[in-house]
């Protein structure tokens, strides 16, 4: 898989550097409620992204939304 580009520059997953050009070495918890669901989709141009849905979200609705952002190469449940 590709890594993540920023201005020509690798960035970590999930980070974009600040203003020094620095990128957060921790990650900061997110608090998920029992009703939500993540899914982490990679696309074609090599961003991997993660997507937060409530879990009542069907199938084919989580790829319709899913699939508006671009060409989808991998879909982890």
């Amino acid at each position: 898989m590709q890594r993540a580009m920023l201005n020509g520059e690798p960035t970590r997953q999930g980070f974009r550097p600040n203003a020094d050009g620095v990128a957060p070495q921790h990650l900061i918890p997110l608090r998920f409620s029992q009703n939500h669901a993540t899914v982490s989709v990679a696309y074609r141009d090599g961003a991997v992204l993660t997507f937060i849905f409530d879990r009542s979200t069907t199938i084919v609705d989580l790829m319709t939304m899913v699939s508006r952002a671009g060409t989808v190469r991998k879909v982890v449940l």
